[in-house]
């Protein structure tokens, strides 16, 4: 079958996998789900024009001869506000695990309360103590100060003292640790990763299924996060298009027409 000559409209929607790639030749052994990508921008390689200007004055500064150079390789932009949590982490430059906290009491957290200031205590996510209804504090003397006399803030762990009675050194502070899992991202480094995108290519004028691959892209953050946008927590990457060893280009598009 020969490549069709027509023109044709190109609408297409595409739903990508993602896979990290150990190195910039070994394939991913497996994806993560689906990213919600809002751009892929692919940029292709960067060409610069060498000229040899005439300096003769019959014709001057006409082309004699003009090639053509690469300047830079083919490079990629990806926006997205759904993601998974190891690209959540490449955003944020993060090391990402998953850690459990365990219930169990605490009788015994000592700390030097403050008026009117939060003071940590040793844990966070914590709760009642016990089968009571508050989390108790008492003075070095055990001496039980009433609730009314200090607030707490159960998710970060904090107490703070809002009368004298509860103000002090060698407080004794008992509670719970509440039972929780939560996702844990060590932020603010710098990290990269080799990325490749794979999946599905839809396009919409001819209603055809087809594919999009993106072998290798060298990604790191490219943009701020903004955490209190009030909108959906989205990102952006950027990085060079790579061709692995037994490709013949950076990326490919299987686009169906038959």
């Amino acid at each position: 079958m020969s490549l069709s000559t027509a023109s044709k409209a190109i609408y297409l929607n595409c739903e990508l996998k993602i896979g990290i790639r150990t190195d910039t030749n070994t394939a991913p052994a497996s994806f993560y789900d689906s990213v919600n990508f809002t751009v892929a921008e692919i940029t292709p390689p960067k060409q610069e024009s060498k000229s040899l200007l005439s300096n003769m004055y019959s014709n001057m500064g006409a082309a004699l001869a003009s090639v053509t150079n690469t300047a830079e390789s083919a490079k990629i932009k990806l926006e997205f506000n759904y993601m998974p949590p190891r690209f959540l982490a490449l955003l944020l430059g993060a090391d990402v695990s998953e850690v459990t906290q365990a219930a169990a009491d605490v009788t015994a957290d000592t700390v030097n309360t403050v008026l009117n200031m939060w003071v940590p205590l040793s844990n966070n996510f914590i709760a009642a103590h016990g089968t009571g209804t508050e989390i108790e504090l008492q003075t070095s003397g055990a001496v039980t100060v009433t609730s009314d006399k200090y607030e707490i803030d159960l998710t970060n762990g904090m107490i703070r003292a809002i009368h004298a009675d509860a103000v002090g050194t060698g407080m004794i502070v008992s509670y719970s640790k509440s039972a929780r899992t939560w996702e844990q991202y060590l932020a603010g480094l710098s990290k990269s990763a080799y990325v490749q995108l794979s999946g599905e290519a839809y396009e919409k004028s001819s209603g055809k299924l087809g594919r999009l691959d993106i072998w290798c892209a060298a990604l790191s953050p490219s943009a701020a996060v903004d955490a209190v946008k009030n909108d959906y927590f989205s990102g952006s990457l950027e990085g060079d298009l790579i061709m692995p060893s037994g490709k013949s280009s950076p990326w490919q598009w299987q686009l169906v027409t038959a």
